[in-house]
């Protein structure tokens, strides 16, 4: 059974001017060992100008969420959408995101993302 969920997510990058993402949506399809992870890539900053300075996405996620995810794996490519993480283990994981641009500067977790893996 496919179920997908879709929250909406908040980037925040410190510095730089606290330069603050627009919100996109992050989305979690789980099947057998796999959850697929989609997302929306920002556009521009909250103040409206362009984003030119994205850089990639971290995705966090674990067995505990409320912010305790054990796992992460970094997307240095600004122009991916999806990816797929493997070999879960049965249980209830969170997801959640991140964003960063060039100077390292990491967002705000998103909004986590409970997906039971069976």
């Amino acid at each position: 059974m496919y179920k997908i969920l879709l929250i909406i997510a908040s980037f925040l990058i410190a510095g730089c001017g606290d330069v603050t993402l627009t919100k996109g949506s992050i989305g979690v399809v789980a099947v057998d060992d796999t959850a697929s992870i989609s997302w929306v890539a920002p556009m521009t900053n909250i103040d409206g100008s362009p984003l030119i300075d994205l850089d990639g996405y971290r995705i966090y996620y674990g067995l505990i969420g409320e912010g305790n995810l054990t796992h992460f794996i970094d997307l240095q490519n600004e122009q991916l959408t999806s990816y797929k993480i493997e070999g879960l283990t049965s249980g209830n994981w969170f997801f959640a995101m991140t964003a960063y641009n060039t100077n390292g500067i990491e967002s705000e977790y998103s909004e986590e993302v409970t997906k039971n893996i069976q």
